[in-house]
This record gives structure tokens, sequence and C-alpha cells, in this order.
């Protein structure tokens, strides 16, 4: 008669070698969410700036009014003035004729400061660049439309 099923030994091989492959594909995952993220966050400052610069060749200063400071946390979590941030999106949305995608988790600041001087960051929950700080994403820009990369 032949040998029927698997001994212990086999069975434990085939497990370690699955063990190892999903925690090498579970690393590679993350690495290339954090890129993609970090991709994202690159195209979407990128983008806010240049709306800034029409905002600003149509009204002479940018948006929000000097001295403010827009915040987009997770999708609307938190408040900006008593407003959820659900009207800020949409105020975003109607000053700059840009669409902000809050489907991710990607947090947005806007700040005008009394200068006149605007600073955009975004922040991600995890690192996605190897720059410090690396969670986060921030230009600077003057009113001569000079930008500072943060």
């Amino acid at each position: 008669m032949g040998k029927r099923g698997f001994t212990l030994i086999e069975i434990l091989v085939v497990i370690a070698i699955i063990g190892i492959l999903s925690a090498t594909a579970v690393r590679a995952y993350n690495f290339y969410r954090q890129r993609s993220t970090g991709a994202e966050a690159s195209v979407i400052i990128k983008n806010l700036l240049e709306h800034e610069i029409m905002y600003f060749l149509e009204n002479d200063e940018y948006f929000p009014a000097p001295g403010d400071i827009l915040e987009v946390y997770k999708a609307g979590t938190t408040l900006h003035n008593g407003a959820p941030s659900a009207t800020v999106i949409q105020d975003i949305t109607d000053a700059l004729n840009v669409e902000i995608s809050v489907r991710h988790n990607l947090d947005f600041q806007i700040r005008n400061f009394p200068d006149n001087t605007l600073q955009i960051w975004i922040i991600a929950p995890f690192a996605i660049f190897n720059t410090f700080p690396n969670d986060r994403i921030g230009a600077q820009m003057d009113k001569s439309g000079k930008i500072t990369w943060l």
C-alpha cells in the first residue's frame, strides 16, 4: 500500500514558505501604497498652487483671505470656524475652480498669512517621502508668485 496524506514536516515547510511569501508581499504592498500616496499628494499640491496663481491674478490676493486658515481633515471630520469641512471643501471648490478629492487619508491645510504669503500643506497618516518631515509635503508662495518647497 502506498503512503496517504502529508507528513507533519511537509505541512510545516509549506506553511513556512507561504508565511515568507506573504510577509514579502505585505511589505511590498505598503511600500507601493506609500509611493502612490506621495505621488497623489504631489499632484494635488501642484494643482492647488496653479489654481491659487489664477485666483491671485484675478483678485490681487490668495484664497482664503489674508490671515485665514482652511483645514480639511480626513474627508470632513473636523470643524473650521463652526462650519463642517464639507462647507470648507465647497468654498475651496467655488473659489479656486478645483475639486479636492476627499476619498483618501490626506489632510489639507491652506494658510494665507497677513502679508499675503500662502502656505499649502498636505499631510498623510504615514511616511510618504524619504525626507524630513516624511509624512507631508508643503509649499509656500509669496506675492510675486515665487514658490518655495517646504
